[in-house]
């Protein structure tokens, strides 16, 4: 994940569900607490090579994504949730089907 959303918040919710959060840090990003955030810094601070790659993972997901974007449209307009979502696992099937 980006920078804009890194936040003590959003890597408790990441770490609540069971994840473990690998998101950059800003240049003035502390790790004062021992919450999903300092652990996450720590982290990095501590084996900038593991955190790397990790981090990096996240690549051929961002292009999938990005190419389902830029193939079959960004917007859903559905007006449900649950159509909103079959709109998605059908994009995703679709691009399976053309990659």
């Amino acid at each position: 994940m980006d920078a804009a959303y890194l936040a003590r918040a959003n890597c408790d919710a990441i770490a609540h569900s069971g994840h473990t959060p690998v998101m950059c840090s800003k240049k003035n990003s502390r790790f004062r607490d021992f919450h999903a955030m300092g652990r996450m810094l720590r982290w990095r601070r501590d084996d900038p090579e593991e955190f790397d790659s990790a981090y990096h993972r996240r690549s051929p997901v961002e292009t999938a994504f990005s190419v389902i974007k830029e193939r079959f449209g960004a917007v859903a307009r559905a007006k449900t949730f649950a159509m909103r979502e079959l709109h998605l696992v059908l994009k995703c099937v679709c691009y399976n089907l053309v990659a």
